[in-house]
C-alpha cells in the first residue's frame, strides 16, 4: 500500500489514525509505503521541506509537515 504526498495536510493524530486503519487492511506480510516530505526532528531542515510547510501553514487549515519522530 502506497500513502504519497497527502499526510501532510493532517493533523497529528489524524495521521495516526490514516495509519493505523492503513496498516489494520494490510495482508499479511504486506508492506506500507508513506512518501511526503518530512523536516528533521527540529522543523527546520531540509530547507526546501521547511519553505513548504510555512506554505501549508498560511494555506491550508490542518497544513504543516511532520518529522519522521
Amino acid at each position: 500500500m502506497l500513502l504519497s504526498g497527502q499526510l501532510y495536510q493532517e493533523t497529528l493524530g489524524d495521521v495516526r489514525r490514516i495509519l493505523e486503519n492503513a496498516a489494520r487492511v494490510l495482508r499479511p506480510g504486506g508492506r506500507l509505503y508513506w512518501v511526503d516530505i518530512m523536516v528533521e526532528e527540529s522543523k527546520s531542515s531540509p530547507r526546501f521541506a521547511t519553505k513548504f510547510g510555512i506554505n501549508m501553514c498560511l494555506t491550508r487549515l490542518n497544513g504543516g509537515l511532520h518529522s519522521r519522530d
